[in-house]
């Protein structure tokens, strides 16, 4: 959550990366930035299950499990920052 100079509030979702505070000003260096305004949450959800079900497969098959929770991972909470949008 981010609130500018004139006290509006917006919400991203960041994955990956960093953030830098100093002197009253944040720098993100970060893999993907979206804001929460803009997240399809049908998406987000297709998405979860998606890595959901990759994961249940993953004694049978050769998938790339760190890979496929980090997936899961983004997904919900993508659908948690789409919520918070909500809130404000």
């Amino acid at each position: 959550e981010i609130k500018d100079t004139s006290n509006q509030k917006s919400v991203y979702f960041v994955s990956g990366g960093f953030l830098e505070v100093s002197s009253n000003v944040a720098t993100i260096l970060a893999d993907a930035v979206e804001r929460s305004s803009e997240i399809d949450v049908e998406r987000a959800k297709a998405a979860e299950k998606r890595a959901r079900e990759r994961l249940a497969k993953r004694k049978n098959s050769e998938i790339d499990e760190t890979r496929a929770e980090a997936a899961l991972k983004r997904a919900i909470w993508r659908q948690k920052m789409a919520r918070k949008r909500d809130e404000i």
